[in-house]
């Protein structure tokens, strides 16, 4: 086996470890937070080291398990005595992967579709009750939100020449982890290499601070993309950050968005909103009746 597969073998059986007895402390004491902190900093180092491996179904499920533990540390969920039991399914299922690649180098051709039926489940957690609704997604309704916050900063020339040229176009937002240089992942050169990239931007989570303070090996940046590609290609592309990644398929009308200059008298922020929801309820005589209501103040 490859010395540095073998390391990772061992390395992570420990934290298995160190994480099952963390598990049986908090069961004793919920509250206990030291025990919580254990629990969470085994995961979150399971999921850096796996990243230099190709495993991604591995470090899908790690990574999953890592934002509930998150999020339980912020105060943000409760843990509940069923979160625990998946939480441990969770660890289970890695420590079964470990002795599959020690065994055999890889993981086994099921892999990725237990890890997907697992970490959905561990993401649904970190909804809050009543967002979804029936056959909505997390990943759908996430996607639907982040497209619609940045599409309108690409150029009005891009967005013309892609909505004429009719092609399958996904919007991409891609938040990497602040520790994603050492886990062997360059966020710039994997957005700069996705094939059918029309157009990127990049913007910071929190300000950059005096350059003396700041930590060039601490990633806060996120990156938006438009691609031409279809969806199940561009989650192909990016399948090693795929947990880091909101991805959404385009329609043509998702590009369109008012520009041009602001005019004095006329309030149209809030109207070009309302003009939105009437184009997504199919509403066009109220969509007529709004732009009537518009067009007076824009002869003055």
């Amino acid at each position: 086996m490859n010395p540095l597969l073998d390391s990772f073998v061992n390395e992570t059986r420990d934290l298995l470890e160190t994480a099952g007895s963390s598990f049986l402390a908090l069961e004793n004491d919920s509250g206990n937070a030291e025990a919580l902190n254990e629990i969470f900093r085994a995961v979150h180092t399971i999921k850096g080291a796996s990243g230099l491996f190709e495993i991604e179904p591995f470090t899908r499920l790690v990574h999953a398990a890592e934002d509930v533990l998150e999020h339980v540390r912020c105060g943000e969920l409760e843990l509940l005595a069923e979160h625990v039991d998946m939480l441990l399914d969770a660890l289970d299922r890695v420590s079964a992967w470990i002795d599959e690649l020690e065994s055999n180098g890889e993981l086994g051709a099921d892999a990725a579709g237990i890890s997907q039926g697992m970490s959905s489940q561990l993401r649904q957690l970190l909804v809050p009750a009543g967002v979804l609704e029936d056959s909505t997604s997390v990943v759908e309704l996430a996607a639907h939100r982040a497209a619609r916050d940045w599409v309108d900063q690409v150029p009005e020339t891009t967005r013309a020449r892609l909505y004429v040229s009719g092609g399958p176009l996904v919007a991409v937002r891609y938040q990497p982890d602040e520790g994603c240089f050492f886990q062997g992942h360059d966020p710039l050169h994997t957005v700069c290499n996705l094939p059918g990239l029309e157009w990127f931007g990049v913007s910071t989570r929190e300000p950059l601070g005096e350059l003396q303070t700041l930590d060039p090996y601490r990633c806060v940046l996120d990156f938006e993309a438009l691609v031409a590609l279809e969806p199940d290609q561009a989650r192909e592309h990016l399948r090693y950050v795929i947990d880091e990644c909101v991805i959404e398929s385009l329609d043509p009308q998702d590009l369109v968005q008012p520009a041009g200059p602001v005019l004095e008298g006329v309030e149209l922020q809030d109207r070009i909103a309302n003009a939105a929801a009437l184009v997504d309820a199919g509403d066009w005589p109220g969509l007529q009746t709004l732009v009537q209501s518009i067009l007076p103040g824009l002869d003055e």
